[in-house]
């Protein structure tokens, strides 16, 4: 499975031990402001898709029902996240914020230009641009 969080949890799994124990390791989430699950969502059982077919699962949700604005653009347009992902931030080993989309494609957009970087995908990830903020 992809999006929800799934990239972050692959960052972040192998250094959570360490982080247990007390090494000092800052993991953010970092999500749309249109799909603000981490930041405004409740941590709940709730289904995973509209139709309510898939298993109901634990995770920070907006609810099965909710729909972005349809001016969203960046990444999934999904209600929930991963449910490890969540565990992970309710026991507060990971912080989220919330960036609106137009700022941090202008940033992705300033780094692709002055580093001559782009990230190759199938589908924008803007989760990953917060960071090149000038």
């Amino acid at each position: 499975m992809r999006g929800r969080g799934e990239q972050l949890r692959r960052l972040l799994l192998p250094f959570l031990p360490e982080k247990k124990q007390g090494k000092k390791i800052r993991f953010v989430a970092v999500e749309p402001t249109a799909c603000p699950t981490l930041t405004k969502g409740l941590y709940r059982y709730d289904y995973g898709d509209t139709a309510k077919m898939a298993p109901i699962v634990k995770m920070y949700t907006l609810g099965h029902t909710f729909v972005p604005p349809g001016i969203h653009a960046g990444g999934l347009r999904y209600h929930g996240d991963a449910p490890l992902l969540c565990l992970v931030y309710d026991e507060g080993y990971v912080e989220a914020i919330a960036y609106a989309q137009n700022p941090v494609f202008e940033a992705a957009m300033l780094f692709a230009r002055t580093e001559g970087i782009i990230r190759p995908r199938k589908r924008p990830t803007p989760s990953a641009q917060p960071s090149m903020k000038p």
